[in-house]
């Protein structure tokens, strides 16, 4: 029935291959490596198979879910995350109690990624006590750093999770886990991916920041989503609330961000808080005690978790309270705010910056109860908020009415230091006017390196009391304006001013407070003051051992009487305790209608005028007046610090010319001397030793004289001196006495006892013919009796005896004013001389 079949058809070659196995099986044999290569294939390629198999389903089941692997985890856990100070010993282990894995395949350009969930987390110490705490925490990974062992999220949830942190001694945060080790670096990590943030119950505790004290941020509530842009760049957009605890401080902080511009724009605020529970941490924050809160708005450009600011407006408000100084009071505030806008130039904070204070006011109250009202506005510029170099700003403020009296309650301590260290102290009373300020900085080098290139503004003040060198006593009543003469340099200009003194009022019609370089500590100052009034006056000021002038070396002179107008300069550093030697001292004092006892001989002088100038080393007098009514023109030099006992402390020359009719006046009648002038010279100096010598001479040469035994016409040379030595106020030598003229030469010396001259001898003489020496003895009082002594060869008499011969006649024309009190010509030169110089010593 079957035909026979092809070889080539179908059933053919299975028949060929059935009879092949039966031969084969029947004893065809392969060569032996044949067989070795077949079982390596198999045991090779059916675990390939079953991984890929395996890999293939796990790979679809976490595609479509989470897949929980706690059992096979618990395997590897726990596992150390915080290494300790001993090898083999970690400080903190961390352990979960359930995780599950997730695979999320590429999509939308988004790579692909791994999510890890774990609940119940915990990080254990050494010593077993649980310290961190996780509910939950979810995280999807970025595959690509993972495989190169980096961290990078791109979406993090983390619920009912608490933190504790510890601060370091450098200021670094770590986990709070005792004997903790500080090697290695910790799992890379970067954050430029993270898109998605969720934060529900979280809190961050830090010790170690405030002393005895806990910083608390939490429980904290976020969300936050990082929309796009242009591939790397995204706005962050959410919410944000949490509680922070400083301390005994506690304020709430909330935020929200939209989109603005592919930014975030996010608004933010601060209920009050008091930082001054900061002041461990922030000394400068540690001194304002009163409620501080503030509200802003920020333009943000994000790359991942990395926001970098575009610009920024904040808003600060400062209720009622009072800021602590180191070393002062502190300062009561009332209230106050301010609106300050940041803006960069580029995103971050890497490059340029510009910082406006648009509105800033401030209410502070001394400590009278007034309250004074500031306001101030300005801008500046920095080449970056990171460590800056290059600084510039600008700022205006303006200042209401100031009670003087109080001023140094409400002026900060550390602002212009040098001139607040003198105005508070020394303009004690005074009502201020509005103040206005203008002010430019820069900076090369910093914020250590800020210095004014600018400074302006301007201050009145009214019924100011002015201490211009305690503890003189202060101007008065005076009427005072505030400026600037560069960036460092305050001027107090004082005008219509009064100052009290035992002697009578002093008027102060002007004068100038210079104070330059107010930011160093001690600034020089210049005190420049003009004065009116009694000579009495300002010599008792003058008088004042704070200045140094007349308080060591006071004037010989009595009985002051008349009218001054004097400049007086100080000059000195502004320290709390200033030495004597730091004080520069200048009066200028021109003088009129003056009358002083004591000038010269006991003698005092009248209606004087001229100039007076004294520094802290030295004094002069120059001037003209009368004397006893004879015109006298005075010079005195006193110098007050002498350098030793030999060097001259005082020097008085006197100058006067007089007439017969002066002479007679002033109760010095001059024997013989009949018409003319007389030109009469005295020469005062003493030394620091107390000595002191006074040279009298008299220049005869316009005088007529008329003696017994000598006489001259106007127009011959002829002159007279003394000298005198003195050792404090008691005479000790007289010598030097002098006569000389045509036909007279007299030389001779005195004899001083206890003070007293005893007699005068003229050691020799030649008077006309006569040649000899001669010896007077004086009385101890003016009425008595002269004693005479004289040894001459020749002794010419005619001149005397035809004196007496002669007949009486009528006073000369030169002593037509005399008033009936001729000069006795037989009471001799030397009687004169003993009236004139000598009898006032004994005073």
């Amino acid at each position: 029935m079957h035909g026979p079949r092809h070889r080539h058809s179908p059933q053919s070659h299975i028949h060929d291959l059935l009879e092949h196995g039966r031969r084969f099986r029947g004893g065809v044999h392969l060569p032996k490596h044949w067989h070795v290569a077949r079982w390596v294939c198999l045991v090779l390629i059916v675990p390939c198979a079953l991984a890929a198999v395996s890999g293939a389903v796990l790979a679809w089941r976490l595609a479509h879910g989470p897949l929980e692997v706690t059992r096979l985890s618990h395997l590897m856990g726990p596992i150390p995350v915080v290494g300790g100070r001993i090898p083999g010993h970690p400080a903190g282990m961390l352990a979960w109690e359930r995780l599950f894995l997730q695979w999320q395949p590429a999509r939308d350009g988004v790579p692909a990624g791994i999510m890890l969930e774990a609940h119940c987390l915990t990080i254990r110490g050494l010593d077993g006590k649980i310290a961190e705490t996780a509910g939950e925490i979810d995280s999807v990974l970025s595959l690509s750093p993972l495989l190169h062992g980096v961290i990078a999220p791109r979406r993090l949830r983390i619920q009912h999770t608490h933190i504790a942190l510890r601060s370091t001694a450098n200021g670094a945060l770590e986990l709070d886990l005792p004997e903790q080790g500080h090697k290695g670096r910790g799992v890379p990590t970067q954050l430029d991916r993270l898109g998605v943030l969720d934060i529900h119950d979280v809190t961050v505790s830090v010790k170690g920041l405030l002393p005895d004290e806990i910083v608390a941020l939490g429980p904290v509530e976020a969300h936050g989503v990082c929309k796009m842009h242009d591939g790397k760049e995204c706005a962050w957009v959410g919410r944000w609330k949490s509680n922070l605890t400083l301390g005994t401080a506690h304020t709430q902080l909330s935020a929200e961000g939209k989109e603005q511009e592919n930014m975030g724009a996010w608004h933010f605020a601060m209920t009050p808080t008091d930082p001054s529970a900061l002041g461990a941490v922030l000394p400068l924050a540690g001194q304002w005690k009163l409620p501080i809160a503030l509200e802003g708005d920020a333009l943000l450009a994000s790359r991942g978790f990395e926001a970098r600011p575009v610009r920024a407006g904040l808003t600060v408000q400062l209720g009622e309270g009072e800021v602590e100084q180191v070393q002062g009071n502190p300062i009561h505030i009332v209230k106050g705010g301010a609106r300050i806008g940041v803006e960069m130039q580029h995103p971050g904070f890497s490059g340029p910056v510009k910082v406006s204070v648009q509105e800033a006011t401030l209410a502070v109250q001394d400590s009278a109860g007034h309250i004074t009202h500031l306001t101030a506005h300005g801008e500046g510029s920095a080449d970056g908020l990171k460590n800056p170099r290059q600084i510039d700003g600008q700022a205006s403020a303006e200042i209401d009415a100031l009670d003087l009296e109080h001023l140094g309650t409400i002026w900060p301590l550390r602002f212009m230091k040098g001139a607040r260290q003198w105005v508070t102290r020394n303009l004690t009373s005074g009502q201020g006017h509005k103040m206005t300020l203008t002010s430019h900085i820069h900076s090369e080098r910093g914020f250590d390196g800020i210095r004014p290139t600018l400074m302006d503004g301007h201050f009145t003040a009214d019924d100011v009391t002015v201490h211009w060198l305690r503890p003189v006593p202060p101007a008065e009543h005076a009427s005072a304006s505030l400026h600037f003469d560069g960036p460092e340099t305050l001027v107090i200009d004082v005008v219509h001013g009064q100052q009290k003194t035992s002697s009578g009022m002093l008027y102060v019609p002007d004068g100038a407070v210079r104070i330059e370089h107010l930011y160093d500590r001690g600034p020089p100052a210049q005190i420049a003051v003009h004065v009116l009034g009694p000579l009495a006056a300002i010599h008792e000021v003058l008088l004042h051992p704070r200045l140094h002038l007349l308080s060591q070396h006071p004037l010989p002179f009595t009985d002051y009487a008349g009218a001054f107008d004097g400049h007086l300069m100080l000059s000195m550093p502004l320290l709390p305790n200033i030495r004597d030697d730091a004080i520069r001292v200048s009066v200028d004092v021109a003088f009129h209608d003056v009358g002083l006892g004591n000038v010269l001989l006991g003698r005092r002088l009248d209606a004087a005028k001229g100039t007076l100038r004294a520094t802290e080393d030295s004094l002069s007098v120059n001037g003209t007046g009368r004397m006893s009514g004879i015109p006298i023109e005075a010079e005195v030099v006193e110098a007050l610090r002498p350098s030793n006992g030999q060097s001259v402390t005082q020097d008085i020359t006197a100058r006067a010319t007089i007439s017969p009719a002066q002479a007679a006046r002033a109760g010095l009648p001059v024997p013989g001397f009949d018409r003319g002038q007389l030109a009469l010279l005295a020469h005062y100096t003493q030394l620091a030793s107390r000595q002191a010598d006074v040279a009298l001479s008299a220049d005869l040469t316009d005088a007529a004289i008329s003696f017994p035994v000598w006489s001259k016409p106007i127009g011959e040379h002829a002159q007279i001196a003394a000298h005198l030595g003195l050792v404090g106020n008691e005479l000790n030598a007289l010598d030097g006495l002098q006569a000389h003229g045509r036909s007279l030469d007299v030389a001779g010396r005195a004899f001083v006892e206890q003070g007293h001259v005893r007699r005068v001898v003229a050691e020799g003489f030649r008077i006309g013919r006569s040649l000899g020496s001669a010896q007077i003895d004086l009385p101890l009082t003016d009425a008595g009796t002269y004693g005479v002594h004289v040894k001459a060869d020749p002794l010419d008499l005619t001149p005397v005896l035809a004196q007496l011969n002669a007949p009486k006649t009528v006073p000369s024309q030169g002593c037509a004013t005399c008033g009936g009190q001729q000069p006795s010509r037989g009471g001799g030169l030397f009687r004169w001389m003993h009236r004139m110089f000598i009898s006032h010593l004994r005073e």
